[in-house]
């Protein structure tokens, strides 16, 4: 015999409320732990480091979910859906912070170098400038290793150097740097001062009677004796000495070249100037004749002394060819003449009235 029968059961309310909350738990476990191991990959690939906040709050839900669980599986369930579709949005949103991040750590990157390409062209143009202003080119060249030093330890990047701080470095080595070389001059400042009275003393020589300029109170050489500066003082006037000598002797040639033509001018037939000197006598004489025999001579001095002497004329001729000379000597080529004495005069000429004629060194003078 077969039979087939429908039943219906019904257990007691405590049991059912019991399955029901079983079944709750385990599928509301389940789905805690996916959200436990989303959250875990995360922590794990440093994400959540770029959504603080909302991985924080998934934390403190799960945590909650949790604790329902044991005493009201259904609000643990509730919430669970909730909270799901947040945490699952937790992957894409840690990604999308991290780009952002990293680019942004690209920029900020970007910028700090650029920031510090500007420090160091900053402090590098100070560098430069400070070391520019160093007139001392000993100290400058004494002070390159401690410049390297300083170079390697306040200009490297990235170590935040400021100007204030390179410019109190510089000053201080070149502080040290100048009293080296202040140092090293000093003792070779013997030696310089001998090489340096060795060479006034060859600038002296070369001038004109700069042998005899040189005072010496003993029979070392000059160089020896006298220092540089007292050397050098001998040397200035000794080119006084000779600037004024040729600067006199200038003068005299104007004047030489002027009664040389003044003469010629009046008809006479001029000699060539010759210069004389005996001793202390340095002048030029210039003679000039005339057909009938009268002659003139004119010497002139350095110091600016003229002496002039007509000779060999008869009568008034020889005032005549006076009256002719001199004023040409004034007023065609300038030549001032002043403190005018005669030293000797034959009016006529005559021998028999003259008075006694001077010597070369005598005759009617101008100065």
């Amino acid at each position: 015999m077969s039979k087939i029968e429908d039943l219906h059961f019904k257990i007691e309310r405590a049991r059912r409320q019991q399955i029901y909350d079983d079944r709750v738990r385990a599928t509301t476990s389940q789905f805690l732990e996916r959200y436990r191991v989303v959250l875990e990959d995360l922590h794990a690939q440093g994400l959540s480091a770029y959504i603080p906040n909302e991985t924080a709050a998934a934390d403190r839900q799960l945590a909650r979910i949790e604790t329902l669980l044991g005493s009201n599986p259904s609000a643990a369930r509730e919430m669970s859906a909730e909270v799901g579709s947040a945490i699952y949005r937790l992957p894409s949103l840690a990604r999308t912070a991290f780009h952002a991040a990293k680019e942004a750590a690209l920029r900020n990157e970007r910028e700090r170098h650029a920031a510090q390409a500007r420090a160091t062209e900053l402090l590098e143009v100070a560098w430069q400038a400070h070391l520019g202003s160093w007139e001392d080119a000993l100290a400058r060249q004494l002070a390159y290793p401690l410049l390297g030093a300083v170079r390697r330890q306040l200009l490297h990047p990235g170590n935040g150097t400021s100007l204030a701080q390179l410019n109190a470095a510089l000053s201080l080595v070149r502080t040290q740097a100048e009293g080296q070389s202040d140092a090293l001059r000093e003792s070779g400042r013997a030696a310089s001062d001998a090489a340096a009275a060795k060479t006034i003393l060859e600038h002296i020589q070369a001038q004109p009677a700069g042998k005899q300029a040189v005072p010496s109170n003993s029979s070392a050489p000059a160089a020896l004796v006298l220092s540089a500066s007292e050397l050098a003082a001998h040397l200035l006037q000794v080119t006084k000495d000779g600037d004024d000598q040729a600067i006199d002797e200038a003068c005299r040639r104007e004047v030489v070249v002027a009664v040389h033509s003044a003469l010629e001018d009046a008809g006479f037939v001029t000699e060539k100037p010759r210069r004389i000197r005996e001793g202390d006598r340095d002048e030029v004489l210039i003679r000039a004749l005339r057909p009938s025999g009268a002659e003139a001579e004119f010497r002139v001095s350095l110091n600016g002394d003229m002496r002039y002497a007509f000779e060999r004329y008869e009568g008034t001729a020889c005032k005549k060819d006076m009256d002719q000379v001199l004023p040409t000597l004034q007023s065609v080529y300038g030549i001032e003449l002043s403190d005018r004495r005669v030293v000797w005069e034959n009016p006529d000429d005559l021998d028999r009235t003259a008075k006694a004629r001077p010597t070369p060194g005598e005759g009617h003078a101008h100065g």
